[in-house]
């Protein structure tokens, strides 16, 4: 393939592998303006232009800025002082645990990536309380390519003393001269042992792995203004070569400071007015700040997880100018390369793609350039509105390293929400273009984007740097359909390539027996009377092998859903549950023949068939979840739903790795959820199980996990209250933990108090009886006992020194009232684990505590959690 560019050069080497399709399940953004994905989305929409003239805090425009112009403009000076900035950010050091007195030495684009990477995350469904992501095999890279501001900052403090002998050999007192060095000095950051890396430029990528446990490999790019389309090269390639499963791919750029501007200006490059890309006033581009970052997976692997794929990346284009006019000068010969080999990988035509993010960085002549190279590869078309192209750098200003993630962002965001973006500024055509003959128009609203009649809607990405290097990315949106042919051609590819093409070989994970034992199915029938439901229940039948004979049968769990005949606004309701074909055809027979009669029906539920004539709840009853505390752990809890559910597994892997650092390398996992022990295995768990340090993570843990099962089927509380460490649970469903924060502060009460030596441990037991009768036994028994939980008027844990106890327990059995002594290592809510109450509360200050986003209740008093005032949730809880 061959193309001839409009000055008559012959292009070559367009040839190209295929590319493997790439999903995009996550973004983050951090812009002017914009502290969310959602709200640059909103931004760019809106048109919103996010431009201004820099505040004094960064730098005077009194000191470093002249009125004057490319080519006039004294050295050291910048004719320009606007641009695209990031104002009111703060770093969360509480959540990553980072000390307040080093973030000073960490530039500010270190900090960018670690938040965008973790709101992308979140963005993705992987954050707190979300699927588990594989951390042993993501990446992270980020682009990157002036480091950032602290570096120069810093090196004020560095030349102050060789300023301050100038000034002392040039008659400056020494005291003046320290009085001077003190203001220049005054808010750069200091020289110690976090300066170095907080400046370097691949600590960028490095911080993100480290504060987020990323164990694949890290590294930042550089590619000038095209160094983001690098990160994302770089990143597929680490995913099609499965060296990783799941990558962060992003940029950040903070090179805003008075020399970045005056360099800038010296060449000419900068507009000290707008950024109005392919108008007749584009006069040179706008410099802006911001990070944005990608999380990328396998298309195949994307849609096996179940992800919300946002776009589908099918080709990233690179070249290099080679020799050319200048070292920053635009080639059409590089430019073609990059953009056609895009679409050689793609192996689609660049006429199916009707949006095109441009470098446009509002000079007239890169802006024509770019449109011609366009014009050359958007072949089959008339001139006309065909092909929107748009930039934007017209609302944000030129990101620099981090303008080609704004871009993909953006592009990413149009084929989602099939809508073409509006490029801001555009009232008069570049006069030097000839739009009537090239297919391309520049929108000035947003417009719904029609569905293409034969493929998704395509979009394209070109960023180009200085130093000759050109990129062009080409994506798509997710279409279900379409995309399933093209991962099971690639699935046959990679089989074929890494020698997994057989399936012969393939073992199931569990035997028919294993399945069998976690088997279950659920049949819903109503109507309007007993007779109407019945006929139902009657006529349903089933024929062929079925699943408790043949695991190629049917099964209880795919076909009886397919059966349900239910409304809930129907008189009556029933339900049947079974665990095999065996099980289910003697219910449905003894539920006709027993359902008439309204008698039978207790009965009929201990029979797992639950027949109902009560009205159902209104639309708008509210659930509580309550989460129950210590003393009904067991070893083996929650395994039967692991089993079942892989979003129960999903919390214990997730508990885990925040417990191998807590309990010396060891897994909660490993010794809770067992079965088919001997004696001495299950003798040794119980024993650890009995440990209050492992006792309550791992109570916890079982908590959050059936929370994670009800929560996959669409069962969410409107309110949460927790019973003792149930309530730490509570804590997290409600937002004001996050996971690895409730698992840690368990862990640290549970150790406290374990910890916690005194002769006499305590004891605590259950009583069933009116509080009135508990509470005048307690008051007579010699001793201190107390009543420790109130959990209902008929039933009360009293707590205390173990004799005492033990004779109130014998007075309450004399008197005919239940007992039962719980499982415990010390008397919890008892003045005998009050030396655990200092050190928790230390533990607990370094938290991230949130504002409750539903109601919760607190076991102190029963009364309400405060909500959201305004004012510091830390303070408030």
């Amino acid at each position: 393939m061959t193309i001839t560019t409009a000055d008559g050069k012959q292009v070559d080497g367009l040839n190209q592998s295929p590319f493997e399709p790439i999903a995009v399940i996550g973004m983050a953004a951090l812009m002017p303006d914009a502290t969310s994905i959602e709200e640059f989305w909103q931004n760019i929409i809106d048109a919103h232009v996010s431009i201004k003239e820099v505040s004094k805090d960064r730098w005077d425009p009194d000191i470093y800025w002249e009125n004057g112009a490319p080519g006039n403009v004294s050295e050291g000076k910048t004719y320009s002082k606007i641009g695209g900035f990031v104002d009111g950010y703060e770093f969360d050091w509480r959540r990553w645990r980072q000390p307040p007195g080093t973030l000073p030495q960490i530039d500010p684009c270190q900090l960018w990536a670690v938040t965008v990477s973790a709101d992308a995350i979140d963005n993705a469904g992987y954050g707190e309380g979300g699927k588990t992501l594989d951390r042993a095999r993501t990446g992270v890279i980020f682009a990157n390519a002036l480091g950032g501001e602290n570096r120069s900052e810093s090196n004020i403090r560095v030349f102050s003393a060789e300023l301050r002998k100038i000034a002392i050999d040039n008659g400056v007192t020494p005291e003046q001269a320290d009085a001077m060095v003190e203001k220049i000095c005054e808010g750069t950051p200091r020289i110690d042992e976090d300066t170095m890396p907080g400046e370097l430029a691949n600590v960028v990528s490095g911080r993100v792995a480290n504060l987020l446990d990323l164990q694949g490999p890290n590294y930042s790019t550089d590619a000038a203004c095209a160094s983001s389309m690098a990160a994302l090269l770089d990143a597929c390639r680490l995913l099609q070569t499965r060296q990783v499963d799941t990558m962060l791919a992003g940029a950040t750029d903070r090179c805003m400071e008075a020399p970045t501007y005056a360099k800038f200006s010296a060449i000419g490059a900068l507009s000290p007015t707008h950024s109005t890309p392919f108008d007749a006033r584009a006069n040179g581009f706008v410099m802006g700040e911001g990070a944005g970052v990608l999380l990328l997976k396998r298309l195949s692997d994307a849609i096996d997880d179940g992800d919300d794929i946002k776009a589908v990346i099918r080709g990233v284009g690179g070249s290099s100018d080679g020799r050319g006019k200048g070292i920053t000068a635009p080639s059409q010969r590089g430019q073609v390369q990059a953009v056609s080999r895009a679409y050689a990988q793609a192996g689609y035509e660049p006429s199916t793609v009707e949006l095109v993010e441009a470098h446009g960085t509002s000079t007239k002549v890169g802006d024509a350039t770019e449109l011609s190279t366009l014009s050359l590869l958007w072949t089959g078309l008339d001139g006309g509105d065909h092909i929107a192209v748009g930039s934007v750098k017209s609302q944000i200003g030129h990101l620099k390293a981090a303008a080609g993630i704004a871009g993909i962002m953006k592009a990413c965001n149009a084929v989602y929400h099939a809508t073409i973006p509006p490029s801001a500024g555009f009232e008069t055509p570049n006069p030097t273009v000839e739009w009537g003959e090239i297919p391309f128009f520049v929108p000035t609203k947003a417009l719904d984007w029609a569905k293409p009649e034969s493929n998704p809607r395509r979009a394209g990405i070109s960023a180009f740097g200085f130093g000759g290097t050109n990129f062009h990315v080409t994506l798509e949106e997710y279409v279900p359909d379409y995309h399933a042919d093209l991962v099971s051609e690639w699935d046959g590819r990679w089989d074929a390539y890494a020698g997994t093409a057989s399936t012969s070989s393939s073992k199931p994970t569990m035997t028919h027996e294993e399945i069998k034992a976690i088997e279950g199915g659920l049949l819903l029938l109503s109507g309007d009377s007993v007779e109407t439901v019945k006929t139902k229940l009657d006529g349903i039948a089933f024929s062929g092998s079925n699943f408790d004979d043949d695991p190629k049968g049917m099964r209880l769990s795919f076909t009886l859903p397919e059966h349900w005949s239910y409304d809930t606004s129907d008189s009556l309701r029933m339900a049947i549950t079974a665990t095999s074909w065996a099980e289910f055809n003697k219910r449905k027979d003894l539920a006709l023949k027993a359902m008439d009669d309204p008698g039978k029906w207790g009965f009929l539920m201990s029979q797992g068939i639950l027949i109902s004539n009560d009205p159902a709840l209104p639309s708008e009853a509210k659930v509580a979840h309550m989460y129950p505390g210590q003393g009904s752990q067991y070893v083996g809890m929650t395994n039967d739903l692991n089993s079942r559910y892989t979003g129960v597994g999903e919390v214990w892997e997730k508990a885990d790795i925040t417990m191998v650092d807590v309990l010396d390398g060891e897994t909660l996992s490993s010794f809770v959820l067992r079965e088919n022990l001997s004696d001495d295995e299950r003798k040794e768990a119980e024993h650890k199980l009995k440990q209050t340090e492992y006792t309550q993570p791992a109570m916890l843990t079982a908590d959050l996990a059936i929370e994670a099962a009800l929560n996959a089927h669409g069962h969410k509380p409107d309110m949460v209250a927790g019973h003792s460490l149930g309530e730490y649970a509570a804590l997290m469903s409600a937002g004001i933990l996050d996971m690895d924060g409730a698992l840690r502060a368990a862990a640290a009460r549970g150790t406290e108090m374990g910890s916690v030596e005194i002769e006499d441990k305590g004891l605590m037991a259950s009583v069933t009886a009116p509080y009135e009768r508990i509470a005048e036994i307690i008051e007579e028994t010699d001793g201190y006992v107390i009543a420790a939980n109130k959990n209902s008027p008929k039933m009360t844990v009293i707590a205390g020194e173990t004799e005492p106890v033990k004779a109130a327990m014998s007075r309450f059995e004399a008197e005919g009232f239940q007992t039962v002594a719980l499982a415990t290592s010390h008397a919890f809510h008892s003045r005998i684990v009050a030396p655990a109450n200092e050190p928790l509360r230390r533990f607990l200050e370094n938290l991230d505590v949130k504002w409750p986003k539903i109601p919760i209740t607190s076991n102190v008093d029963g009364g309400w959690y405060p909500m959201d005032d305004g004012g510091d949730s830390k303070a408030a809880a």
